[in-house]
């Protein structure tokens, strides 16, 4: 029930911090998700184009994995937070969804990772926007997503952790529950995240 409460507040927020952007941002949510489905697809209507060119087929798989991790994402969290959302458990097809589905998402978000590492990695001018906080809005955007993306990344870990370790009886029946509440909250964490980092995107990206 506690965490029932908590994923529906959240819910709340993040949808209100999305129309509060979009506001600020003078953007169309519609226009926000057409971009966003037109970034996922690009990867596929253009992966033809894009492996015929070697210089090109470092950028297709960065943004082939970051699109399968997206969709992936989206289908762990519908399956894993709807029943709950509604103070259920998880059971029946979601539950058959989310464990198919479970390791497609951790190859892509790993390799996806793994791609975007050396992009996402700290330089000066990240230093610059926090000493003087006087860089242009594009900056601050660029080290915003940074943010989140190292955070999803010690997210993804204490996530992935908990069910693996859960799959081995090491810790007994008070351990299990601890470590299932811990794959929840760090799903949730996971979930925050993302849809932070994709409205920051696609917000500043509608708007140009």
């Amino acid at each position: 029930m506690v965490f029932s409460i908590i994923l529906a507040v959240v819910i709340v927020v993040l949808i209100f911090n999305f129309l509060r952007l979009s506001k600020k941002n003078t953007t169309n949510p519609a226009e926000i998700f057409n971009n966003l489905k037109s970034d996922l697809l690009s990867s596929i209507r253009k992966s033809k184009e894009l492996r015929t060119k070697d210089k090109n087929l470092f950028n297709f798989a960065r943004q082939f994995f970051y699109s399968l991790s997206i969709i992936f994402l989206a289908l762990m969290a519908v399956s894993g937070f709807l029943l709950p959302l509604f103070w259920q458990t998880m059971d029946g097809i979601l539950l058959f969804i989310h464990l198919f589905v479970a390791p497609f998402f951790v190859v892509s978000v790993v390799v996806a990772i793994a791609l975007f590492a050396y992009r996402m990695q700290f330089n000066a001018a990240d230093y610059a926007y926090l000493s003087a906080q006087r860089t242009a809005r594009k900056q601050k955007s660029i080290f915003w997503k940074k943010i989140y993306f190292w955070l999803f990344i010690i997210a993804i870990i204490f996530n992935l952790g908990s069910m693996l370790l859960a799959m081995y009886p090491l810790l007994g029946t008070s351990g299990q529950n601890w470590l299932l509440n811990m794959h929840r909250y760090s799903a949730l964490v996971l979930l925050i995240l993302t849809v932070n980092y994709l409205t920051l995107k696609y917000t500043l990206k509608s708007n140009r």
